[in-house]
């Protein structure tokens, strides 16, 4: 895309140099960007940050969303499967119980048959033989009182037969119950199984979908923040450019000031100069009361005294600095939650060690917190960036001049745009906990010659509380 679209940059400069160029007018270069055109461009970009960084807020809150969703689905996975494994071990006793009573269900059944097909035989051996007949157990006794025994025999015989084969029937329904009730179970069991495996398909189907929103989201976030980068990028090289612009306006002033210097002392010079010009011509013009012109004599010196001291104007000094030395920027506050130099990243430790660049300036002063104290600038400048970024919240970059520029970040909020000029001393913002912070606290952090430096040694007359 970028081919085609310089290749179309390059046939329209052809095109305008051989239809629209005047031979006749010398060529003219584009005017480089004000400081005011700049400032004007980064007020654009911060804005433009400032929805990015809006978006990636929201990526993250949603990103928080899915993942608290997954969690909970996660454990419905794992509790639906920790269901699924108990009722498969209860299925695999069922069917090992089911083996048992049906095995015990055919050895009774083949105890009864064999009972019944013996009982069978007997019966028919002695019907045939007529044994069992009445006319053949009397025939067959020797008195009334052995007809009645051997009677009574034969009952109990039968009821014997009969208790036994009651007996043998009861335990193979109990078996035939028992075998139908396992079977039932294990129906029931099958089924809440099926259920559970269908409701952990189920689980698995959101979980994969949770996975395929957060790949997305997080694609989505990696753009942002490639776009952010870009952004805070294009923020840095116009504050490079602003902050150039502001070191050759303070050489340009500086220069101007001493022209001006040069320029009032040759201008007092010429003055003095014509002052004993004309002192001498009317000293000269006097007439002479004493003899060998000793009055003259005496003007004369003073004319020289006069003429040595026109010859070295006393110089004149430049105006005082409004401003010497840097101001703390939280009246009072000494307290350094966090110093400058290597850490454990505060608000997530498990990213390891990262370089702070300034200082956290925390704690009580007289029993009152520090949230919601005015915020200082340190010294006077121009305000180079002013916006609410993710990581710093609500922060505001000043250059100093002298290639010095200090940085108050986590405020409540801004007090000064872009393109502001503040003096030592103004209240620019308030102690908060905007972006990434784990409590109220000043983020203040001095940049010089393009390097951070610690702040704690510009204040040499304050003990601070380090912790």
């Amino acid at each position: 895309m970028k081919k085609i679209i310089s290749a179309t940059i390059v046939i329209a400069m052809v095109i305008t140099l051989f239809t629209g160029f005047n031979f006749n007018n010398s060529v003219t270069v584009a005017a480089a960007p004000t400081e005011s055109q700049l400032l004007e461009k980064q007020r654009a970009l911060q804005k433009n940050q400032e929805d990015i960084q809006k978006r990636l807020s929201k990526l993250e809150g949603e990103q928080a969303d899915v993942r608290a969703t997954k969690e909970v689905l996660d454990e419905q996975m794992q509790n639906t499967q920790e269901q699924i494994a108990i009722l498969e071990k209860v299925s695999t006793d069922l069917d090992k119980t089911l083996v048992t009573q049906e095995a015990q269900l055919i050895e009774a059944q083949s105890h009864l048959d064999q009972y019944y097909t013996a009982y069978k035989e007997r019966v028919r051996s002695s019907y045939e033989d007529g044994d069992n007949s009445t006319l053949a157990v009397v025939l067959g006794s020797g008195s009334f009182t052995d007809f009645i025994a051997k009677r009574e025999v034969q009952g109990q015989i039968m009821e014997y037969d009969n208790q036994l084969m009651d007996k043998m029937a009861s335990s193979i329904k109990s078996v035939t119950d028992l075998t139908a009730s396992i079977s039932q179970k294990k129906i029931e069991n099958e089924y809440a199984k099926n259920t559970n495996i269908t409701q952990n398909d189920s689980y698995q189907k959101q979980v994969d979908k949770s996975n395929l929103l957060m790949e997305n989201l997080m694609a989505d976030t990696a753009k942002y923040e490639a776009f952010d980068k870009e952004a805070e990028e294009q923020i840095d090289s116009i504050m490079d450019e602003v902050m150039e612009i502001a070191r050759q306006n303070a050489l340009k002033a500086e220069k101007a000031e001493s022209d001006r210097i040069a320029s009032e002392a040759a201008s007092k010079a010429e003055s003095d100069a014509a002052s004993k010009a004309e002192s001498d011509a009317a000293e000269s013009n006097k007439p002479s009361s004493k003899p060998d012109g000793g009055s003259s004599s005496g003007s004369g010196s003073s004319s020289s005294s006069g003429s040595s001291s026109s010859s070295k104007p006393d110089p004149i000094k430049p105006p005082e600095p409004s401003e010497k030395g840097f101001l703390y920027p939280v009246t009072g506050y000494y307290t350094i939650n966090s110093p400058f130099g290597w850490r454990t990243n505060p608000t997530n430790p498990s990213a390891g060690k990262q370089f702070h660049k300034g200082v956290d300036i925390g704690g009580y002063k007289n029993g009152v917190y520090v949230a919601g104290q005015n915020v200082l600038a340190t010294k006077g400048g121009l305000v180079i960036y002013s916006a609410y970024n993710r990581a710093g919240g609500n922060m505001i970059t000043i250059d100093h001049g002298n290639n010095l520029t200090t940085t108050y970040m986590h405020m409540t909020t801004r007090l000064y745009s872009v393109g502001d000029r503040v003096k030592q001393g103004a209240v620019i913002g308030y102690v908060g906990t905007t972006g990434n912070s784990t409590g109220p606290h000043l983020h203040f952090q001095v940049t010089k010659d393009g390097s951070v430096i610690d702040p704690l040694p510009l204040f040499p007359n304050i003990k601070f509380n380090i912790r």
